[in-house]
């Protein structure tokens, strides 16, 4: 049985949590959380209960004397070999992970950071000794999680709606996931989430989840899709890890201004004229689908 404890600090966003506990697989997790993150913490106890127990700490976010007396309090509840722990200290206050970066020095125990910049989830780990930090590895993590870990990672509900309902937006809908399938890990048509947003498509690729809205005709011509993708990526819905694609059948010759809105918002426009001109996808234009959207969730794909 794994004996591994995991002392996982709670930020904003889960993703940095729940990848090093869907790796090390720890039979206890305790969620060390303030006051700002308790929501995101209660939902992410929800999310792994039924693959190990979990225990919740809750600290002052800035205090880190009571941060290392709470934590250590904690662990010495249980009779635990320290060379089991592992301290995630990738969330939290900046406080917060010098606090738990003490305790695990003091216990000599096991810490892990988590970078996910260039699109790939990156583990650094480390072995503590009275003389400092010892590095042991730094891998790449792949095809840990599903949309559905995701989506429930950064929200209380959500449910599939399926493609829309009446044309233009139904067959240009079904042409795009007729182009993405085969290309990516996962795909799902139509979700509402918290029953008050709706994305036209979820896509993932390894551990890197995109949102994908489209447009025809002239709701592609507005900057509706911009706006949706816009908040569906915000603080209080999927958070910034989160790639978004708008997808339209036609090109923005004549909308610069909302070309340069969509990259200020860090959303992927990708311009499909061929399926406005004659209902179907050219092959050129697939390709550029296929191509902007995998790369951006760090998967290459050859045309």
């Amino acid at each position: 049985m794994n004996q591994t404890i995991m002392v996982s600090l709670v930020g904003e966003q889960p993703i940095p949590n729940l990848l090093p506990v869907k790796h090390y697989q720890p039979h206890w997790v305790l969620l060390v959380y303030s006051n700002f993150t308790q929501r995101a913490a209660k939902r992410f106890a929800r999310l792994i209960k039924n693959e190990t127990e979990v225990s919740e700490l809750e600290v002052d976010a800035y205090d880190i004397v009571t941060v290392q007396e709470k934590i250590a309090g904690k662990l010495c509840e249980r009779v635990v070999d320290t060379d089991k722990v592992i301290f995630n200290i990738t969330g939290g206050t900046k406080p917060m992970s010098l606090a738990a970066f003490l305790v695990a020095t003091r216990e000599q125990a096991n810490v892990c950071y988590l970078q996910t910049e260039g699109k790939k989830s990156r583990l650094f780990s480390y072995k503590t000794s009275p003389s400092g930090p010892v590095f042991e590895q730094n891998i790449v993590l792949t095809g840990l999680i599903t949309i559905s870990d995701y989506l429930n990672a950064y929200l209380d509900s959500y449910n599939q709606t399926g493609f829309a309902k009446v044309d233009p937006g139904r067959s240009f809908e079904e042409a795009i996931y007729k182009v993405l399938e085969p290309s990516v890990d996962e795909i799902l048509k139509g979700t509402s989430l918290l029953n008050a947003l709706e994305v036209d498509f979820v896509v993932r690729c390894e551990n890197q989840v995109g949102i994908i809205e489209a447009k025809t005709g002239k709701k592609a011509l507005t900057k509706e899709g911009i706006d949706q993708l816009n908040t569906a990526g915000g603080r209080d819905y999927l958070g910034t890890y989160t790639q978004k694609f708008f997808v339209i059948d036609r090109e923005w010759t004549e909308r610069s201004n909302l070309r340069e809105l969509a990259q200020a918002r860090g959303i992927h426009l990708i311009e499909m004229p061929s399926y406005g001109s004659s209902n179907k996808i050219s092959e050129k234009d697939a390709a550029q689908l296929r191509q902007v959207v995998t790369k951006a969730l760090g998967k290459e794909v050859t045309p």
